[in-house]
């Protein structure tokens, strides 16, 4: 799940997979904007197969952040 994750944030910022860690998000991030922002979430939802909810939304701020809700969703692959 987090090499997936690592590739549809790289995809989506423009970055690479390896320059991507926990603390990679909105404040330190030049190209995650509101934009990139519901860009990655829908990119996120359709690759794992999953629906995210409002409030989820909202915390999903870093690859760290992310990664957490998707654990706590049960998404593995």
């Amino acid at each position: 799940m987090e090499e997936k994750l690592k590739e549809i944030m790289a995809e989506i910022f423009g970055v690479k997979r390896e320059e991507i860690n926990d603390d990679s998000g909105m404040n330190n991030m030049e190209a995650w904007d509101s934009l990139s922002h519901l860009q990655l979430i829908a990119m996120i939802e359709e690759r794992f197969g999953i629906s995210i909810d409002t409030d989820n939304l909202m915390k999903m701020t870093s690859f760290g952040d992310i990664k957490k809700i998707l654990e706590s969703q049960n998404v593995k692959n």
